[in-house]
């Protein structure tokens, strides 16, 4: 690829729509990379609130091609073949989504579960809830 090709505006094979010196100087400037931002972070799972856990887990494998990887009362893990959806009673865990990231250590106390992973919650600007899951903790199929 070369730098005309940009140019061309041409995004047939996932290219970029610009040229990349139109972007701002300070855009790559403000941003300091570190070794723990070099790989993209991973989606863990998506956690929803349910009002059964025996009840939701019987509904998602009655339709869906997945496994449970741990369940009891309060929530459960169903593993999908690329990422995971926890079902949570309402009050024991919030709806939220858990990201594996190196910056997780970096955030806060990190509380260990029941499943061995260890983690901190978020609040994004929205007020939505984000586990930041410490990657050391998480199991890799």
């Amino acid at each position: 690829m070369r730098a005309s090709d940009f140019d061309r505006g041409s995004n047939r094979r996932g290219e970029w729509p610009f040229p990349l010196d139109s972007l701002p100087r300070s855009y790559f400037q403000d941003f300091e990379m570190t070794e723990a931002h070099r790989q993209l972070d991973s989606l863990h799972h998506v956690a929803f609130t349910v009002r059964s856990v025996p009840d939701a887990v019987q509904w998602y494998q009655s339709r869906f091609h997945c496994e449970v990887a741990y369940e009891d009362e309060t929530w459960a893990l169903l593993r999908f073949s690329n990422s995971d959806l926890a079902l949570v009673r309402g009050g024991d865990h919030p709806p939220h989504i858990g990201i594996v990231s190196a910056t997780a250590l970096e955030v806060g106390p990190m509380t260990t579960h029941r499943d061995g992973t260890r983690s901190v919650y978020i609040t994004d600007p929205s007020g939505n809830a984000v586990e930041l899951l410490d990657p050391a903790s998480v199991r890799t199929v």
